[in-house]
């Protein structure tokens, strides 16, 4: 599997995967500014497995109101240098609701040089508090990142695709990661997010701090 994976040309894989993203309908018909802010721990028991802790608070209605925020627990497990898993559980509260989300996720990354090309498969299950219901969806990532030569930044772009029988959401993203040393780092990013419906069209600002303990 990992010799077919390095034998598509990588270009050409970022090429097709990321212009699928824009064939999903987009009938969002208004724009909004939000903001995402993040602080992500990550300590390594061992050389396979990690563990994770995400904190991070949303705004909406051009950044004027709190969307949501949340605190996200990881345990993940590196079977090969190319192949990872994690599982997580969330807590997320928002104007309607508190929701409990269970995740599980997979990702294979190819590196080339200084070239990185990553997909990430993720099974989400939400379940509402306050409507006493649940809801499932399948999110499908695909990022390309590069790190330049004799720098500490790392620039990508990404798309990311939500379905479940139907198409729900898509992501483009465009960020930097930065390393502070070897054990911080700052990712700066922007999102451009369309749902289904009439939810209006998302313009992301976003940065996460990162802390290897």
């Amino acid at each position: 599997m990992y010799r077919l994976f390095r034998q598509v040309h990588p270009s050409l894989t970022l090429a097709i995967l990321l212009t699928a993203g824009l064939l999903f309908p987009i009938t969002s018909h208004a724009d909004e500014g939000c903001s995402w802010e993040g602080i992500k721990f990550t300590f390594n028991p061992s050389k396979k497995m990690y563990l994770s802790t995400l904190l991070e608070h949303r705004t909406n209605n051009n950044f004027q109101r709190t969307d949501c925020y949340f605190g996200r627990q990881y345990v993940g497990w590196k079977w090969t240098p190319w192949l990872k898993t994690d599982a997580a559980y969330e807590i997320q509260k928002d104007q309607e609701s508190v929701y409990h989300r269970g995740m599980f996720s997979a990702t294979a990354t190819l590196k080339e040089g200084n070239f990185a090309l990553s997909l990430r498969e993720r099974y989400l299950y939400d379940y509402s508090v306050d409507r006493q219901d649940g809801d499932q969806v399948l999110r499908t990532k695909l990022t390309a990142q590069y790190h330049i030569p004799d720098t500490k930044i790392s620039p990508y772009i990404a798309t990311e695709v939500f379905v479940w029988e139907k198409w729900k959401k898509t992501r483009h993203y465009a960020g930097i990661h930065y390393d502070i040393n070897d054990k911080n780092s700052l990712e700066f990013f922007y999102i451009y997010y369309t749902k289904a419906g009439t939810s209006p069209t998302q313009h992301v600002v976003g940065v996460y701090y990162n802390i290897n303990l």
